[in-house]
């Protein structure tokens, strides 16, 4: 039995690092540029509103510190919904602090 929990162990452990050799090369250079187009969707996917997932983050609340687009918090404070999206914290209007991005 303990050789059989060994094999599986084994043989979902072995693709893997197949695909991270592969991830390397993409990156080192040439091709298609894989690893830098993964960068970018994970780069805009952590920018983008968790509520929505269609506009970008501008407020944050400041007792948890989480980040929404300014019109799901809006929403939010409308349907008296006052707890954060992520964690559940309560907040009210004056716990939301605005946030800019600069380049």
């Amino acid at each position: 039995m303990e050789a059989e929990r060994r094999a599986r162990f084994e043989a979902q452990r072995e693709p893997r690092p197949k695909a991270l050799k592969r991830d390397r090369k993409d990156d080192k250079g040439g091709g298609g540029g894989g690893g830098d187009a993964d960068m970018l969707d994970m780069t805009l996917g952590m920018l983008r509103c968790s509520v929505c997932k269609d506009r970008f983050k501008d407020c944050a609340i400041t007792r948890c510190f989480h980040l929404f687009c300014k019109e799901c918090i809006e929403e939010n404070l409308r349907n008296r919904h006052r707890k954060c999206p992520a964690c559940g914290e309560k907040f009210g209007a004056d716990d939301i602090q605005r946030v800019f991005f600069t380049h």
